[in-house]
């Protein structure tokens, strides 16, 4: 019986032995077999187009040399970064896994996937590789390319976020009381008598404003609460009856769709002249944002507002309007095109009137955290009656260009300062000559960001 149980001893191991062998033959045979798909033609040609940034024919090329070694690394890996750079993200993410079934060891691939699974929107995923790339202790510039994508991993954990802006300085204006062109006005009700006007009056005025913004993303679901605290100041020395102060304020839920977010905000506002209460409203924005692309962001709003004037009944109407921004970045430029109409229904006709516009405005970042801006606007105004002493229909068309450069100090990790200076060319030609005139405004300022 021991004779007989060596005997089987002995032959089970030389039939594993042989089964092991084999194992090791084919994998040898198969491993040389995706070595030698790294060196085809058909590789080689890939790597070129993928160097050469022509990801779409890399990616086909790849993907036909997949097919013949489905297991080689190199192979999966320029495939995973073909289809990463097309954004085909998923087939990115597989890619890059077969190389770490096969080598577990292989960082680059993990970041690889990391990215991807970023990219995605697969934050946990990606957050929960980012960090074993680091546990293996990568160099310092690596480590520098993980640490933005952590950040803002962590920054979307956040329910709460809060801004506060706070600006002020001196406003140059060389028409201070919008005097018109033409220092003398004939009025066709009183028989063309003539009137003589003051002239324009250069001076200066300081303004403030402070800017409050709170939105709360909800835990169970893509949605969120916004709201909005805005106060604006002027101070005219020597012209007490310029001085304005306004406030506003905005609350509301939106929610996202993929790349789209909409939203309904009630909304209100107070004006006063001179420390006198003017005018109020209450209404509403609808909000729609639609992302393209992550430079890339459309703006749509449509809003109504009840109005109500203190000590003018006839000024009292009804306000809706919409308005249209399409923000994108080209290198560095941001470039904001934008168009609006608005109408406004007055229990006097005289008051109520249509406006349109459009405008676009730039800004491009420059070295040392300085930033050019520039804007043009232009706008028309047409009432709905007649001027009782012009006897006309009041049409006005404005067009100001605006030019600057701003430059930022960051002061810690949540505050900045800024800095800067622009001048406003303002003109308005109209069919009632009262209300023609010129304007210029250089701006200095200060701004405190949180």
């Amino acid at each position: 019986m021991n004779r007989i149980r060596k005997a089987r001893l002995v032959g089970a191991r030389i039939f594993f032995a042989m089964v092991f062998h084999l194992f090791w033959i084919f994998c040898t045979i198969n491993n040389a077999q995706a070595t030698e798909m790294s060196g085809t033609p058909l590789y080689r040609k890939g790597l070129s187009h993928y160097y050469e940034g022509e990801f779409k024919k890399a990616y086909i090329l790849f993907d036909e040399v997949f097919r013949q070694a489905p297991e080689n690394p190199e192979v999966n890996f320029f495939l995973g970064r073909s289809a990463f750079e097309l954004g085909d993200y998923e087939t990115a993410v597989f890619a890059f896994e077969r190389i770490l079934i096969a080598e577990p060891e292989n960082q680059r691939a993990r970041l690889e996937m990391a990215r991807s699974y970023w990219r995605m929107g697969s934050l946990e995923a990606a957050a929960r590789l980012f960090n074993e790339v680091l546990e293996n202790n990568p160099p310092d510039a690596v480590k520098a390319n993980i640490e933005p994508y952590l950040a803002a991993i962590e920054k979307s954990r956040r329910r709460h976020f809060i801004s506060l802006s706070m600006t002020s300085g001196i406003n140059l204006d060389d028409n201070l009381n919008v005097s018109p062109v033409d220092d003398i006005l004939t009025i066709p009700a009183l028989d063309d008598l003539p009137v003589v006007v003051d002239g324009a009056e250069s001076g200066h005025y300081i303004p403030l404003s402070l800017v409050f913004r709170h939105r709360y993303n909800f835990e169970r679901f893509e949605g969120y609460w916004k709201n909005t605290v805005q106060t604006y100041h002027t101070r005219y020395p020597g012209h007490d009856e310029l001085e304005v102060d306004y406030f506003s304020f905005s609350t509301g839920s939106g929610k996202a769709f993929g790349r789209w977010e909409i939203g309904l905000f009630p909304e209100g506002y107070l004006i006063q002249l001179d420390s006198q209460r003017y005018s109020r409203a209450i209404g509403a924005t609808l909000q729609l944002d639609f992302f393209p692309s992550r430079k890339q962001k459309v703006s749509l709003a449509g809003f109504f507002r009840d109005k109500d004037f203190y000590k003018d009944d006839g000024r009292d109407g009804f306000e809706t309007g919409a308005d249209v921004v399409y923000a994108f970045q080209t290198g560095n430029l941001v470039v904001s095109p934008k168009m609006y109409f608005k109408e406004e229904s007055a229990d006097d006709d005289r008051y109520g009137y249509d406006r349109g516009g459009a405008g676009i405005s730039v800004a491009l970042p420059l070295a040392y955290h300085f930033n050019i801006f520039a804007s043009y606007n232009f706008e028309f105004d047409e009432y709905h009656d007649k001027d009782a002493l012009f006897e006309t229909t009041r049409r006005d068309k404005t067009h100001a260009l605006t030019a600057g450069i701003s430059k930022t100090f960051q002061l810690t990790d949540q505050f900045r300062f800024q800095t800067g200076v622009s001048h406003t060319w303002e003109t308005v030609d109209s069919s009632i000559s009262l209300y023609e005139y010129n304007r210029n405004v250089t701006r200095l300022y200060i701004s405190l960001i949180y």
